[in-house]
């Protein structure tokens, strides 16, 4: 007999009688999940309607509304705390060109942190950590800007290096501030213009707070029989939800009109001049 391996006496095996059988603890499972998840907080996304003439609208005359984000209406549903699992990040090809793609696993509980509310999670749903301490890296090449102020592609949390093209180094606190909003706010000494007259590039490597929305479902709808302890009579009950997220890549997707303020979420203006993008 291999070692290690249990005898024959010590298999042991129950048969129990016809009509009788193992059931599930729902109750179980949303229990490991929030045992070794982390908590997110979920806000459900249904599709803007605001200045829509028919339903197969493609233009809005009338634009869209104040508080609307990338065509969407995002309302706040409450705090999760879920499994995140196969979390990767790899740059692949399409016809656009290279795509960042950082993809994971949520399997949700049944329902929101303490409280009986269900969680019915859908594509285009926002998921952000509530725990604000963990960040993610990314760089980009700035123009800076005439006014001062420089808005980039997410809301800075911390600058870990920035040098401007003359190869001169700038350090947070010093030369420049990190506002609420996530823009760098320069003092006196900043990149300031190039020969062209225009704004002195820089490149700057931050962090920032990641954001995911759900691409889609993997489990949708989970069904399984659980026994009522206090009745003894078995039900059909509805099991955790399981979906695909993906990280935000492309923050700065709202619209930019005269009638929008702007947000860190806004995108791009032309430029005009010596000022650039706002």
């Amino acid at each position: 007999m291999p070692l290690g391996l249990p005898g024959p006496s010590e298999i042991q095996t129950m048969d129990y009688p016809n009509g009788l059988s193992i059931g599930l603890d729902v109750e179980a499972f949303d229990e490991a999940i929030r045992a070794h998840g982390v908590e997110l907080v979920h806000y459900r996304g249904m599709r803007d309607p605001t200045g829509l003439v028919d339903l197969g609208d493609t233009r809005r005359p009338e634009g869209t509304a104040p508080t609307s984000s990338n065509g969407m209406i995002y309302t706040e549903a409450g705090t999760l705390t879920g499994l995140v699992t196969s979390n990767s990040k790899d740059l692949r090809r399409s016809e656009g060109g290279l795509l960042d793609s950082g993809i994971a696993q949520l399997t949700a509980p049944r329902n929101y942190d303490n409280t009986a509310e269900p969680i019915y999670l859908h594509p285009m749903d926002r998921l952000y950590l509530k725990e604000t301490s963990v960040l993610v890296t990314h760089q980009q090449l700035v123009e800076n800007h005439i006014s001062g102020r420089d808005r980039l592609r997410f809301p800075v949390t911390q600058v870990l290096d920035l040098v401007d093209a003359r190869g001169i180094r700038y350090k947070a606190g010093a030369d420049f501030q990190i506002a609420p909003s996530g823009d760098l706010v320069w003092g006196s000494r900043r990149p300031g213009e190039s020969e062209a007259g225009k704004g002195l590039v820089y490149a700057v490597r931050y962090l920032y707070r990641p954001f995911f929305y759900v691409d889609s479902l993997i489990h949708d709808l989970r069904i399984v029989q659980q026994e009522d302890p206090v009745t003894g009579q078995r039900r059909t009950v509805r099991m955790p939800q399981t979906a695909k997220i993906a990280r935000e890549y492309v923050y700065r997707t709202d619209p930019t009109d005269l009638d929008r303020p702007i947000t860190p979420r806004s995108a791009p203006a032309p430029e005009s001049g010596q000022f650039g993008d706002r």
